[in-house]
Formats: C-alpha cells, structure tokens, sequence
C-alpha cells in the first residue's frame, strides 16, 4: 500500500490567501469609511452640513481624492450651498499618517466654488466663521467625533476658483454676480507656531481671501459694509 504525502505549501497557501481577502476586502471598504469618518468630522468642525461624493484612497502611494465636497449654508439663507470643490486631491508623506500632523506634499483643489450672500441676515461667510469658532471648543469634547487632524503642507494649489456674490433685502436681490479669480498657488502652508492647520480651517482662509477679492470686484460701494464684516470674521481665524 502506497501513502500520498501532502504537499506543505498547501497549509501555506490556505492562511496567505486569507490574508489576501482580507486585504483585498478591507482596500474596497476604505474609502466609504474615510468618506463617512470626514463627513462627520467636517460637519463637526463647521458646524454644518458637509457632504462628499465619493472618496479614493491610495494608502500604498499616498494619495487621495475625493469629488463633490459641499459645505452647506447656514440656516437663513437662500444660496443652494456655500462652497462646492468638485475635485479634492491630496499627495501625503505617507509615514506622517500615524503622526499628529499630516506631511501633504500638494494639497489641490480645483472647482472651487462658493455662494457669497448678504442679507436681512447679514454675511453668510461671517456666519460660517462665527459656527467655526463656536464648534472648537467640542470637537475634542471626551467621546465625541475626533478632532480634525493638522496638516503641513509643501503646496496648496487651488484652481478654476469661482464666487457667486447676491445683495439681498427683504427677500430681494439687489445685485448678483459671478467672479473668477486667478489660480492660488502658494508653497510652505503652516501657522505661524509652525502646528499647521486643519482641513477646514484651511478651506474658510482660501474662502475668505476669495470673497474679498470677489466683493471688491463685484459690489464696488456696495461692498464697504461686506468687506467690514468679512474682515472682522477673517481676523478671528487662528
């Protein structure tokens, strides 16, 4: 009677194609969680509704993109948003991921969208600044969202940057127009005490030098009052 030897790289193909499974599996589930973990994290930080289309994520390469950003606008005003990024990409040291601030070798932006709207209710822009600052104090809150992580980046390059500006009383639009500005591209982006900044924060800066530029523009003698208020919120930002 004859015996038939196992082959050894069975036991050994078994677990490793386990592994590969997993693997795989986890690949395709990462970018709905990292969609729905900035989601709640940028909606935390603003203080508003914020949503994203669809989220990729190369881990091995260090980069990720995601489509269709919206941040929504405050309760009061008519705009259908206040901004819209219709591409999101960011290149990253990949090592920095597992530290306190992420190392973004290009942070880009491109459709860079926002509704300026100025009524009974004052400026949505003020407005949005004013629920920014209000939400800090909770988004380190004990077994709350965590906070939103800080980021250095090597360069921000914000492209086709377009803002719509509306003048309204009373429900009427005394004036609307629509401004494209010229691409920012900027290198070294970090505070002052070198801590970077966090996402949003990031995006009410590239929103507030934007609506100056737009309202200058747009409103001319109009704008004085604006401009007076969106500086004032401008200041507040860290």
């Amino acid at each position: 009677m004859t015996t038939q030897k196992r082959s050894p790289w069975k036991w050994i193909w078994i677990p490793t194609a386990a592994v590969a499974l997993v693997a795989v599996g986890g690949y395709v589930a990462l970018p709905q969680i990292l969609r729905s973990q900035a989601e709640r994290n940028l909606s935390q930080s603003f203080g508003l509704t914020v949503s994203l289309a669809t989220v990729q994520f190369n881990p091995f390469a260090g980069r990720l993109e995601a489509n269709n950003l919206v941040v929504a606008n405050p309760p009061g005003f008519t705009t259908p948003y206040f901004l819209q990024v219709r591409r999101f990409a960011v290149a990253v040291a990949p090592w920095s991921l597992w530290g306190d601030t992420v190392h973004v070798k290009t942070f880009e932006l491109e459709g860079f969208q926002m509704n300026l709207e100025a009524s009974n209710n004052g400026l949505n822009m003020a407005n949005v600044v004013t629920r920014w600052l209000g939400q800090k104090p909770q988004s380190s809150a004990p077994g709350g969202p965590a906070p939103e992580r800080r980021i250095k980046a090597d360069r921000l390059l914000v492209k086709d940057v377009e803002i719509s500006s509306r003048l309204a009383v009373v429900g009427l639009t005394l004036r609307s127009d629509t401004v494209r500005l010229p691409t920012v591209d900027a290198t070294n982006l970090q505070n002052a005490d070198g801590s970077g900044f966090t996402t949003s924060e990031l995006l009410l800066r590239i929103a507030a030098n934007a609506s100056e530029n737009a309202l200058q523009e747009n409103l001319g003698p109009l704008a004085l009052p604006l401009l007076q208020q969106l500086n004032e919120a401008a200041r507040q930002l860290p």
